[in-house]
């Protein structure tokens, strides 16, 4: 795939084949027997690329505001299969119009919606049900947007189709309640992902203290309750 190599993700890619593995692992995982994902946030499609060449039945809408940085997504998803992928030039939030979006220099993955930068389309989440199949997992990375975006997802959360929602959301310590709220509404479960040099796995986002032997990540797994598939780690 292509990648811009002084660029945050692209550098992770080039050097290692790889971004954020466990979020990946996580995503297929949870993926089901039809899997669709959702890529809010996808940057270049890293992820995207990764699911459709994995799971041979998959499908993907991958959504990508920035249009030099979407320019590559399209290109990238379009060579491994134009057929299970559609790519969106646009920003999700809870309503649809236009927002600003401040870029972050050699780090095109961290720019975010604020009162300056570029002028950005954006869309709420249930709309797109009109353009691609409901999800059976959704990825959401949006540098401080998640409670936006998931306010616009009421009716895609319903879904009895979803069956997780991974996520990037930078706590410490307690989650906000305008992103657990919509979560624990639509029933669902949310663990934290926990790693170390050679595993990761998954812990209750409620529980203030982690497991021994693993550090915690900035990416949780909203998952819909009594989902439980083969090779998933739940810590204890």
């Amino acid at each position: 795939m292509d990648v811009l190599p002084n660029d945050h993700v692209g550098r992770h890619v080039f050097f290692t084949g790889t971004f954020d593995r466990p979020v990946f692992e996580c995503l297929r995982l949870f993926a089901g027997d039809t899997p669709v994902l959702w890529d809010i946030g996808a940057n270049i499609g890293y992820m995207s690329a990764e699911f459709l060449n994995l799971l041979p039945g998959a499908h993907v809408l991958a959504i990508e505001p920035l249009p030099d940085i979407f320019t590559i997504l399209q290109q990238n998803l379009q060579e491994i299969s134009p057929h299970r992928a559609l790519c969106l030039n646009c920003a999700v939030s809870d309503h649809s119009g236009t927002a600003r979006m401040q870029r972050i220099s050699n780090n095109s993955g961290g720019s975010f919606i604020c009162n300056e930068g570029d002028e950005v389309t954006i869309v709420s989440g249930d709309t797109l049900l009109d353009l691609a199949p409901a999800p059976t997992v959704i990825k959401i990375d949006v540098e401080g947007h998640e409670a936006q975006v998931l306010q616009g997802l009421k009716n895609v959360l319903s879904g009895t189709e979803l069956r997780a929602v991974v996520f990037e959301h930078h706590t410490r310590t307690t989650m906000a309640e305008e992103v657990r709220a919509p979560l624990h509404k639509a029933g669902f479960k949310i663990f934290r992902i926990w790693k170390n040099a050679l595993t990761w796995g998954l812990y209750a986002a409620e529980h203030p203290r982690g497991p021994t032997g693993y550090y915690p990540t900035a990416d949780f797994a909203a998952i819909r309750d009594g989902i439980t598939p083969p090779g998933v780690k739940f810590l204890r």
